[in-house]
């Protein structure tokens, strides 16, 4: 999947920065499969989805890395480079319960989930109403990030119509505060090593963020803080080797490092925890 990011600030006011990021999101090529229940189309890296008795589309969830302490509004999208697929009979729909009455405690009805009548007055409009929706915004140790969960496809009902996006732009609106107030404790450290393969765009906000730890510790998936008299058993129990072999970067350092001992903890075990290292994910 390739994806571009365009930026643009806007200052609100003197308490909140206003931000819109643009990204062009490609899913690849997809494949349709008849079933007895109708076409399954499916995207490699995608997982397939539906609102019960609504049809089986492709979704996937990217991370996408904020600015510091950035809190995304709004999510939206707009397919590009669309084509239509040839489709001889429906798409495969969901199974699962359905409530059919707006009425608090009203029953509800099993979907059959083997209906290719899906296109019934049960939709209405586009499906999916939104090919983009916001799954979550929040943070990963010292990232920012938002989780957005998108869909390459647009079903018209009433033609039985089926679009496919080769490409999405993705519009999100957030807001990041002046003068953002500090955290109390520390949220974690998260090393850049395992931030490039979480967020698709890292690169394009990694220089944002200036916490790394001293001494190439960012770049490590786990760090070990011990006492000297200690080391020997560390280096002999064969969990540093036997993660080194699973493609884990580590690190280990001394309760006597500089890294430890400049922490304002009260005691030896609050100046591990105060320290970068002391919770890594």
């Amino acid at each position: 999947m390739k994806a571009a990011v365009f930026l643009s600030l806007v200052l609100l006011a003197s308490t909140a920065y206003a931000s819109a990021m643009n990204l062009v999101l490609s899913s690849g090529d997809y494949e349709l499969t008849p079933t007895r229940e109708g076409f399954m189309v499916e995207i490699e890296g995608f997982h397939s989805r539906g609102e019960p008795g609504m049809p089986l589309l492709p979704w996937r969830t990217t991370h996408l890395l904020l600015p510091p302490g950035a809190r995304v509004k709004s999510v939206s999208a707009e397919g590009i480079e669309s084509e239509t697929v040839p489709l001889s009979s429906g798409l495969r729909p969901s199974s699962g319960f359905r409530i059919i009455s707006g009425i608090p405690g009203s029953h509800i009805q099993r979907e059959n989930a083997f209906l290719a009548g899906y296109s019934a007055p049960t939709l209405h409009g586009r499906y999916p109403v939104e090919n983009a929706v916001l799954m979550g915004s929040g943070g990963l140790g010292q990232y920012s990030y938002a989780a957005v969960s998108w869909c390459p496809f647009s079903l018209i009902p009433e033609t039985g119509e089926l679009a496919f996006h080769s490409s999405l732009e993705i519009s999100l609106e957030y807001t990041i505060p002046a003068n953002q107030p500090e955290e109390e404790g520390f949220r974690g450290f998260c090393p850049a090593s395992r931030a490039e393969g979480v967020f698709d765009n890292y690169q394009e906000f990694a220089a944002l963020y200036g916490n790394a730890l001293p001494g190439g510790y960012d770049s490590c998936d786990y760090l070990v803080i011990t006492a000297e008299e200690l080391l020997p058993a560390v280096e002999s129990s064969g969990f540093l080797s036997w993660k080194n072999q699973l493609g884990y970067s580590t690190e280990t350092i001394l309760v006597t490092d500089s890294l430890i001992t400049s922490q304002p903890g009260s005691d030896l075990a609050a100046d591990c925890l105060s320290s970068p290292g002391g919770f890594p994910p």
